[in-house]
């Protein structure tokens, strides 16, 4: 928490993260047809948290830059039951700490957990989108069913690149149940 809340208001909005606060100066139906008239390469879902987020917190460089703090430390609190899930506690509970850890302390983690855009809330949802998938191939229910198809609609809906992490998942549930 402490590395991406640090000096949060430091540094001055980057070219991204102006274009960020521009965009979600506008209302939703306007960020949709700039989305299309601008050839925007990235899906609307994350302005409109982004604009939400703003609205609510003020749009200083601290308060705008909070939602990526807040879906990257989100990230982190979800690679522990994923890391439990993917039974990597077998050598008791040091690996699933490991591994939140690394990714906690990853630069490129903290770095986009510091910048008004969609990569924090990307990994988020990935990651909760894989553990949903994980707890569907041990017990499925509708409940789980819902869950991930919205989390794996709300990673579509931040970043197109979502779509690898659920083409993963579903080769990965595949490989699973034909062994």
């Amino acid at each position: 928490f402490f590395l991406r809340v640090h000096h949060l208001d430091y540094a001055e909005f980057t070219g991204d993260e102006g274009f960020t606060y521009v965009f979600t100066r506008d209302s939703i139906s306007e960020m949709a047809a700039k989305t299309v008239a601008l050839i925007e390469p990235h899906p609307l879902g994350s302005y409109v948290i982004q604009k939400a987020w703003a609205e609510a917190a003020g749009t200083n460089a601290f308060g705008f830059r909070y939602s990526s703090v807040y879906f990257g430390m989100l990230g982190c609190a979800l690679m522990w039951p994923l890391a439990k899930r993917l039974r990597l506690d077998v050598a008791g509970r040091l690996l699933p700490l490991a591994c939140v850890g690394f990714l906690a302390a990853n630069a490129y983690a903290v770095y986009y957990s510091r910048e008004v855009r969609m990569y924090a809330m990307l990994v988020a949802f990935s990651l909760l989108s894989t553990y949903l998938m994980l707890r569907l191939l041990k017990a499925p229910n509708k409940l789980l069913w819902l869950g991930y198809v919205l989390a794996a609609a709300c990673g579509l809906y931040m970043h197109y690149y979502a779509a690898l992490a659920l083409v993963a998942q579903n080769l990965f549930a595949l490989g699973h149940l034909l062994s």
